[in-house]
């Protein structure tokens, strides 16, 4: 899918998550990932992604945004609960020098045969979809190449964005380390890339601090942060 292009006027013009919406609860989502055999590497990346959001979240709210700082925190946390589905090789790439338990092996094996047309996104979307709707959608749509749909999204988005591995990073080193395991034309990255930076100046013009320092904020602990991930 080619990026389009986010709605950059004023705050109160991208959509946000209701408060009442059905969401799991943060013991729920520790079982989700002991349920789902998600391998150990994930777990650490998804557990930064969560970071990163949620001290997002919680500066954007402190600045007059109005959004859904629980929602953006289940949805950064789950973002990835369906990765092996779409990994042929798992120890090589970014998981180089990752192994997997039998148990592992034997449960995503199934799962792949139970879903062989479906991504990652997708299938978070099947399993989510009955119990907690807006959530499932929300997942789903992070498989797109663009991410417009509230500010909620937009935030995981760009977290997970920034995130490589267990490491806050550049856009540009994170895309340089896409561009290597996807092909795409070059248009396509360039859109997806104008996009990005579309998100990051829709965020730090609120912010006070810039992009640059995501990783300093991030670390200094300055936002309280909950571990989630087991």
């Amino acid at each position: 899918m080619m990026p389009t292009q986010l709605n950059m006027g004023e705050n109160k013009q991208v959509p946000r998550v209701a408060q009442d919406v059905a969401i799991p609860s943060r013991a729920q989502c520790r079982e989700f990932f002991e349920e789902y055999h998600v391998p150990h590497n994930v777990r650490v990346h998804c557990g930064r992604v969560h970071r990163v959001a949620v001290v997002i979240a919680t500066l954007l709210v402190a600045k007059g945004v109005e959004l859904n700082v629980e929602f953006v925190e289940r949805l950064a946390v789950l973002h990835d609960l369906f990765k092996m589905i779409g990994i042929k090789e798992f120890g090589s790439g970014a998981h180089k020098g990752e192994t997997l338990s039998a148990r592992q092996i034997d449960f995503w094996t199934e799962m792949k045969k139970k879903f062989p047309v479906h991504n990652e996104t997708e299938v978070a979307h099947e399993i989510f979809k009955d119990d907690f709707p807006e959530l499932a959608v929300a997942l789903k749509n992070l498989g797109a190449s663009t991410v417009a749909d509230s500010w909620e999204q937009m935030i995981v988005h760009y977290s997970d964005f920034r995130v490589f591995k267990n490491n806050v990073v550049s856009i540009e080193e994170r895309l340089l380390y896409l561009q290597n395991q996807y092909s795409h034309p070059p248009s396509w990255w360039a859109a997806y890339a104008t996009h990005v930076v579309a998100i990051e100046k829709k965020i730090f013009e609120i912010l006070d601090f810039s992009a640059d320092e995501l990783a300093r904020v991030v670390e200094s602990g300055e936002i309280e942060h909950v571990q989630v991930v087991p």
